[in-house]
């Protein structure tokens, strides 16, 4: 049985000879074809749902919003597993898919889903689905530093110009800020002072989230020309802060200064 087959490959040589090079020609076509990644991508197809819950304990967070969110999952075309984690003010689903299911597709059926969810979730608390990302996802880290610089001031430059400027990158899905302090306009309410006037404390929450806007009002004809008619609301430091009116009695205004302190600070940190 050797014998004859090593016979055969002697006596047809032409075709020997053709077979090795379309088998070499192959192997060269596929060396600078194949795709080759120094990361390959094997993790499944998956979506990510996070949720704020500010102030709900881990027990809430799990009762209240990712069970209902997990309810709603279970049955879409496609999905493997659901698996989610549940933390002080924060709810991470993550749906899973077959690997032959598309990421796009996958994220519409999410999407779709969630607006059935959100009947559900106390009032207040909005899903929102996160970029697209691989196992591979976070693949560089980087510090912001500043001689003179504050935290805050530095955290300030990280979210509001380099963030914003890497994100326009080809490929970068988003950019995560951690640590420094965030800034804050902060309200300090003097409890005294509300009893005294007798304003109670939805009255100044509602003043202060109201009055910082900017309203349009069409706009008005005046000979051959148009003016556009805009009311400036749009707060931009503490003193606009503490001018917000609460309300008015005998022609005198109760502003959020006469009941608050407000100042610039920092938003609490966690972790």
């Amino acid at each position: 049985m050797t014998d004859n087959f090593i016979a055969f490959f002697y006596r047809e040589r032409l075709i020997v000879t053709v077979a090795s090079i379309a088998i070499v020609a192959a192997g060269i076509f596929s060396l600078y074809n194949l795709n080759v990644d120094a990361f390959p991508d094997v993790t499944p197809v998956q979506v990510e749902i996070d949720t704020e819950a500010e102030g709900l304990a881990p027990q809430e967070v799990e009762q209240l919003v990712t069970f209902p969110i997990e309810n709603v999952m279970n049955g879409i075309p496609g999905v493997v597993r659901v698996e989610s984690t549940s933390k002080f003010g924060l709810s991470v689903v993550s749906v899973y898919f077959r690997d032959d299911v598309d990421i796009y597709f996958a994220r519409q059926q999410v999407f779709e889903r969630l607006s059935t969810a959100k009947d559900d979730l106390p009032e207040g608390i909005e899903p929102g689905m996160g970029p697209i990302t691989t196992g591979t996802g976070q693949i560089y880290l980087y510090q912001i530093t500043g001689a003179g610089k504050s935290n805050q001031e530095l955290r300030t430059i990280q979210d509001w110009i380099v963030k914003l400027q890497l994100r326009t990158v080809p490929g970068v899905a988003d950019v995560l800020s951690f640590g420094g302090d965030v800034k804050q306009y902060q309200v300090i309410v003097d409890q005294e002072a509300l009893v005294n006037y007798n304003i109670p404390l939805n009255s100044l929450f509602e003043a202060v989230q109201n009055n910082n806007q900017n309203t349009g009002a069409n706009f008005i004809e005046h000979g051959d020309q148009q003016y556009v008619v805009r009311g400036l609301g749009l707060v931009k430091d503490v003193e606009d802060i503490k001018n917000i009116v609460l309300e008015s009695r005998g022609g005198t205004p109760i502003r959020v200064g006469d009941v608050a302190r407000v100042e610039i600070g920092n938003e609490l940190r966690q972790g």
